[in-house]
């Protein structure tokens, strides 16, 4: 079954466009990376599937309803998203900012009910987090933070989860905590994930699909063997690279050796 179906979805900023004309298919349970280099439409890709944007031409389906036909609340129930800066004003604990994520569940005025706190504790042990309970969220490192961040949209209880570059600015500890946690949702849970990335490795580790975007448009996607290659690193971003393979997982490791020199346009 299809959970994201996207045809021939563009995008402009002030008429400058980002995205051009994408057509894509995800299915339940998969694990997709989006990479490309900076400017290729990322992030912007992420916002529609996630409804932050949603003057875009095209259509977008999610399990074959089309986003424009769906209420933020009924989108809630069956999508999670979890943005590169997550803003937090006020000095919630942990918990209370967990249990944020009921809300789609929650009739007007209703508060969270045992079963709420259950599904709330179990998503901080998933995510290494219960401990951090009655802590404050702006007490927290960057990287326990984005645990407890990951737990309130696991609580939502998703069927997909939408990740903008969810390990930016953490240490190489935090960062493959952060995808084992990820990983392990997906094959536990059936849980679909999407996220953005800018590290190839990364990406094709954990990975088990990839769309690489170039200039708001799809010049690959598949599997990480098909995607990740010398050649199409040299023509998106304008790199030469070694791709060899990973001697664990046999999965293709990028190792950059030089920049291609940029060629002025007259």
């Amino acid at each position: 079954m299809e959970m994201i179906k996207v045809d021939r979805l563009s995008f402009a900023y002030d008429r400058e466009p980002v995205l051009k004309n994408i057509t894509w298919d995800v299915e339940k349970g998969e694990f997709w990376g989006i990479i490309g280099p900076n400017g290729s439409g990322k992030s912007t890709l992420l916002k529609c599937l996630s409804k932050v944007l949603t003057d875009y031409r095209g259509d977008i389906y999610l399990a074959r309803e089309n986003l424009k036909f769906l209420s933020v609340q009924q989108m809630a129930r069956k999508m999670a998203f979890v943005p590169e800066e997550t803003v937090i004003t006020f000095s919630y604990n942990c918990m209370e900012i967990v249990l944020m994520g009921r809300n789609p569940h929650l009739k007007r005025f209703e508060f969270e009910k045992k079963k709420d706190w259950e599904i709330a504790r179990a998503c901080m042990k998933e995510t290494m987090c219960l401990h951090l309970a009655d802590r404050f969220i702006d007490e927290l490192s960057s990287g326990e933070r984005q645990r407890v961040v990951i737990a309130r949209a696991l609580t939502q209880e998703p069927a997909l989860l939408l990740l903008d570059e969810p390990t930016a600015h953490l240490d190489i500890n935090f960062e493959l905590e952060i995808f084992d946690i990820l990983k392990r949702m997906q094959k536990e849970r059936g849980l679909t994930v999407i996220t953005v990335l800018h590290n190839l490795n990364l990406a094709s580790q954990y990975c088990e699909k990839l769309l690489l975007l170039k200039e708001g448009e799809v010049f690959a996607w598949g599997q990480e063997k098909h995607v990740i290659t010398k050649e199409n690193i040299r023509e998106v971003y304008g790199v030469e690279a070694i791709v060899g393979k990973d001697p664990l997982t046999e999965r293709p490791w990028v190792f950059p050796i030089r920049v291609e020199p940029v060629q002025e346009k007259n």
